[in-house]
C-alpha cells in the first residue's frame, strides 16, 4: 500500500487538515502550538497515525467517540493509497449517533462506490 492522500474533518484536534503524500519522499512530523517552537506536545502529531489506523481499521488506541473534535457533532477522514498500481480511497465518518465506512476505486479519472451494502461487508 502506497498513501497518496490523506483528508481530514473535525478529526481530534484537527477541524480541516490535508497531506499530500506525494509532495515527499520522507518526512519528519514536528509540531509547534501558536507560533512557539518550543511547545511541541498534544499539537496533533499523533493524531496523524490515528486517523490512518481509524480511517483502514475501525480503530483507535482511545474510544472511537473521543476522535471527534470537541467543538462537533461529526467527523471524516479519507485516506487515498495505490494497491498494485490501481487507487483507492476510503472515507470513514461518525457522529455521536452513527458511523459509516465506504471504499472506491479509480477508474477513468472517476471514484467509483465498491462499498458493500451495510458497513460491515465494506470493511478491510
Amino acid at each position: 500500500m502506497i498513501p497518496v492522500k490523506l483528508t481530514l474533518h473535525n478529526f481530534r484536534c484537527y477541524s480541516e487538515g490535508q497531506i499530500d503524500f506525494n509532495k515527499f519522499n520522507a518526512a519528519v512530523i514536528v509540531g509547534y502550538q501558536a507560533g512557539n517552537k518550543e511547545v511541541s506536545n498534544a499539537v496533533g502529531k499523533t493524531a496523524i497515525f490515528d486517523a490512518i489506523e481509524y480511517v483502514l481499521f475501525n480503530n483507535s488506541r482511545s474510544k472511537l467517540d473521543n476522535l471527534i473534535n470537541d467543538n462537533s457533532e461529526e467527523m471524516k477522514v479519507t485516506f487515498e493509497f495505490l494497491q498494485d498500481d490501481q487507487s483507492y480511497k476510503i472515507e470513514r465518518s461518525r457522529s455521536r449517533k452513527a458511523s459509516d465506512v465506504s471504499l472506491f476505486i479509480k477508474e477513468s479519472d472517476k471514484w467509483k462506490d465498491i462499498s458493500g451494502r451495510r458497513g460491515s461487508d465494506t470493511e478491510l
